[in-house]
């Protein structure tokens, strides 16, 4: 049985998916010097890096709606449709309560109710961005594997000689 189904186009690693790993990944960058910024109690360097760590999770949320728009696939297709929808689907999902979350703390930062002191949540939430960040690696490459470049394919049978 080949991977991805005959009939269905399946999408490129590169452009988009791979523009979600580096958006995503560049977004930690901020996040960290955010909580370094925190810590040193300078709250306009904050919540600028925690602004743009804002805009990378719309910019991810943005793209990957465009992927979804621009796929030949859908949902109900085929296997393939259905696992790259629900795999991708459930981490947009991660996305968005992540940059949600990050909004509510930068409104936290800006009217002095997070500061110096007072900071774990956003410690809390990086976390759970690096484990979404990671996350998303990982689904790449294995999207990327399997779905793109059909690699799950049966392997040839060895003759005895």
């Amino acid at each position: 049985m080949n991977f991805p189904p005959k009939g269905v186009v399946a999408l490129r690693a590169i452009g988009i998916p791979l523009a979600n790993v580096c958006i995503l990944v560049y977004s930690s960058l901020p996040l960290q010097a955010a909580l370094l910024w925190i810590k040193k109690g300078v709250k306009s360097r904050t919540l600028e890096c925690m602004g743009q760590v804002i805009a990378c999770g719309v910019l991810f949320l943005y793209l990957q709606l465009k992927e979804y728009t621009s796929a030949f696939f859908t949902i109900s297709d085929s296997m393939y449709g259905s696992a790259f929808y629900c795999t991708t689907g459930l981490h947009g999902l991660h996305v968005t309560i992540g940059t949600l979350s990050f909004i509510i703390l930068w409104f936290l930062i800006y009217y002095d109710h997070m500061y110096k002191e007072l900071h774990l949540s956003l410690k809390l939430w990086a976390w759970y961005w690096h484990m979404v960040d990671i996350i998303w690696i990982l689904l790449y490459i294995h999207i990327a594997r399997a779905f793109y470049y059909g690699s799950y394919k049966k392997p040839r049978d060895r003759k005895s000689v």
